[in-house]
């Protein structure tokens, strides 16, 4: 989802030129300077300590491969940073609601945008360059990002806004008095009142062996045992009585047996975190099932209705809270195609979990999500801070992936700094969007968060 307020959509009506900045410039210019500069000094160095050779004139080849190494940054220096600083008074980007504009390439429209990606390069950590990459259909445009007086999340949220204000907009449906909430203190216009039905029918998840946790137990059970046999060996010794004295071997030298104890200690920490996942499924329900109305694990059925709070932990389980506080843990290591039935399972949850948490909030009360989070018809609560739903002027997630791992971040923006918040870490994100742009929408439209709009 996207929420743009009215103040913020007007602003977007001005394209947004993004520029380079001369301090990152001036700073990769120095460094590319000096490097060549000290290219320069060496093969200074190395001709004054080479003596004289009997061929009068005769340069050492250290000589020519350091000046060609220096040569090598001054042309690097003037085909990539003086362009750069020539330049540096235009607009090296523009985002506008007509699409992105890269300094001496063609416009491309957002209709024909498939992919525009941040791609950052980094060695041991350390940033090394950055590049925009803007996938069209008839091909990818680029531009040089590492030197942007813009950082990569920023860029985003101006792509996702420009985006959002140049889509179509569908008109309205017309409402009537069953999309209206009765509340205790005013009606309530519930325009996220139910979620689509779909045609899966009951889908009876299929149970797999968790092979990469089975190979992590027994493979470091296994190491861990041929370890302590060397261990115990190395300290008894052939004669039956201990040669070593604590973790080193005093007689062939310090740290013979090092290795032993952290591989050791390795593959027991390999073994003790795969072991929940073996025994669960070994000892747990054999059978999963989304059913239409009900959640069926084993011999147990827990009804939607009596479902609290769903959370995803990393891509590894999905965590079924019911309103007793009892939780159900479910692994995607043991169930298969846990994105998939974890989606299925959070559409149908979604109407009775929304509409008790749509007549809280109407009564005045707040709805919290984990970690430090809740929501209530006149705020946001993040991590002690409460947030206005007036002073805030966009809201968009942004997807992406860091060490294959993929997340989604909310980002809401308001007219003071920026907020971000961790899908992975809320109960119900689901939940969480249908409710703010339930009471950001009517408060855009009317400045009541709560306002009936029928």
């Amino acid at each position: 989802m996207a929420y743009i307020s009215q103040r913020t959509r007007a602003d977007l009506d001005t394209p947004h030129e993004i520029f380079r900045s001369p301090i990152k410039l001036a700073i990769l210019s120095v460094l590319i300077l000096g490097a060549a500069g000290g290219c320069l000094f060496g093969a200074w160095m190395v001709a004054q300590a080479t003596p004289v050779t009997a061929a009068k004139g005769a340069i050492p080849a250290a000589v020519w491969v350091l000046l060609g190494i220096g040569a090598i940054f001054v042309l690097l220096f003037l085909l990539r940073m003086l362009p750069k600083w020539r330049a540096i008074g235009q607009p090296a980007l523009t985002i506008s609601t007509r699409g992105i504009a890269i300094r001496g390439k063609d416009l491309v429209p957002w209709a024909e945008i498939l992919g525009n990606t941040w791609r950052s390069q980094s060695y041991n950590g350390i940033p090394i360059g950055a590049a925009i990459e803007v996938q069209a259909g008839w091909g990818q445009v680029t531009c040089d990002a590492y030197t942007l007086k813009c950082s990569s999340a920023e860029y985003l949220r101006l792509c996702e806004l420009y985006r959002q204000v140049a889509a179509p907009v569908p008109d309205a449906a017309p409402r009537d008095r069953a999309a209206v909430v009765e509340t205790g203190a005013e009606p309530v216009a519930d325009p996220a009142r139910a979620a689509e039905p779909d045609d899966v029918g009951e889908w009876d998840v299929r149970r797999r062996v968790p092979a990469l946790a089975l190979l992590g137990l027994l493979g470091g059970l296994a190491i861990a045992a041929i370890l302590a046999v060397v261990i115990a060996q190395a300290f008894l010794g052939s004669s039956g009585k201990p040669v070593y004295s604590g973790f080193v071997n005093t007689g062939r030298g310090a740290g013979d047996l090092t290795y032993a104890y952290v591989f050791g200690a390795i593959a027991l920490v390999v073994a003790g975190l795969s072991a929940p996942v073996v025994w669960a499924w070994c000892v747990e329900p054999k059978s999963l099932v989304i059913g239409m109305s009900a959640l069926r694990y084993g011999q147990r059925s827990i009804p939607y209705t009596t479902i609290a709070s769903l959370a995803q932990r990393t891509g590894r389980a999905t965590l079924v809270t019911a309103q007793d506080g009892t939780r159900l843990r479910l692994r995607w290591a043991i169930w298969a195609d846990g994105p998939l039935w974890t989606e299925l399972l959070t559409r149908r949850s979604y109407r009775p979990l929304y509409a008790a948490a749509w007549q809280a909030i109407g009564a005045g009360a707040q709805v919290g999500f984990g970690g430090n989070l809740s929501l209530d018809r006149q705020a946001l609560h993040l991590k002690g801070r409460t947030i206005p739903l007036e002073t805030i002027t966009d809201l968009y997630v942004q997807t992406g992936a860091e060490n294959g791992v993929a997340y989604r971040t909310i980002r809401i923006r308001t007219q003071a700094r920026e907020h971000s918040i961790d899908e992975a870490k809320m109960q119900n994100p689901h939940l969480f969007h249908g409710l703010i742009q339930a009471l950001l929408e009517p408060q855009a439209r009317a400045g009541s968060p709560l306002k009936a709009a029928f």
